[in-house]
């Protein structure tokens, strides 16, 4: 099985829930230790991978969760 990690448009894959979920929490936590806002990663199951006539990726992805990292008192924390 297939987890993609999403920030902004930027992506991660990896082959382990567990693992896909500390990386999403590690990038929120650390970007918004860098930039000083919010900052969301999710992470989602990716289906068989499906292309259309065009050839583009329309693979489906399923939400699993997502870390928000957040800012209190000059620290970051992720919930």
């Amino acid at each position: 099985m297939t987890f993609r990690i999403t920030i902004g448009g930027v992506y991660e894959t990896t082959d382990c829930l567990a693992y896909a979920q500390g990386t999403a929490l590690d990038h929120a936590r650390e970007l918004t230790r860098a930039c000083g806002f919010a900052v969301t990663a999710t992470v989602h199951r990716m289906g068989i991978p499906v292309h259309d006539d065009l050839g583009r990726d329309v693979t489906p992805a399923f939400w699993i969760g997502s870390a928000v990292g957040r800012i209190e008192h000059h620290n970051a924390f992720v919930s």
